[in-house]
């Protein structure tokens, strides 16, 4: 009986805001990400797009951590989405 391959889901976010997690799922996260590879498809200009996977570094890329006291976070909560 061979085993049935797993699908590959490309997970992509189109922002550079944060995210706002309890410490311990902020944790979980980062431990998701270190097992993950990277995506990326490459325009070539005439030639065709490329795809490549490779590993991803979250120590070595725009993934980090950075602690809110719960004063900078209500106040950040009553201030709610900013308009744009």
């Amino acid at each position: 009986m061979s085993k049935q391959a797993r699908a590959k889901i490309v997970v992509t976010f189109q922002t550079y805001n944060g995210f706002v997690l309890d410490s311990d799922k902020a944790v979980a996260v980062m431990e998701m990400l270190r097992g993950a590879e990277k995506y990326r498809e490459k325009y070539n200009g005439a030639e065709p797009t490329t795809l490549h996977v490779y590993p991803f570094e979250p120590d070595r890329e725009l993934v980090s951590f950075r602690y809110l006291t719960d004063e900078q976070y209500a106040l950040a909560k009553i201030a709610g989405k900013p308009e744009d």
